[in-house]
């Protein structure tokens, strides 16, 4: 499965529920005719890093041809630094 997003931070994280066992997430950027693999993960949670906010980002989901089911994906972008932190 292929989804695709729009980075709202440099270093979301992407993570999966209820999938099936040995799934996997693969970060990439580029445009569908020349795609680059920026990190995969086989824990069913991706940190990403260094992603410039705005870009469109693609992420595929694949695990065993065998597997069957259903799952979540979720994108959770860290939380916004605190605008007063001055005591």
């Amino acid at each position: 499965m292929w989804y695709s997003f729009q980075a709202q931070s440099t270093t979301p994280t992407i993570s999966l529920s209820s999938a099936p066992a040995n799934s996997r997430i693969q970060l990439f950027s580029g445009s569908c005719l020349a795609l680059t693999s920026l990190s995969c993960s086989s824990t069913g949670t991706l940190a990403a890093s260094g992603l410039i906010i705005g870009n469109i980002y693609f992420v595929r989901i694949y695990t065993d041809p065998n597997a069957s089911g259903t799952f979540n994906i979720c994108i959770i972008d860290p939380p916004p630094p605190p605008s007063n932190d001055d005591c």
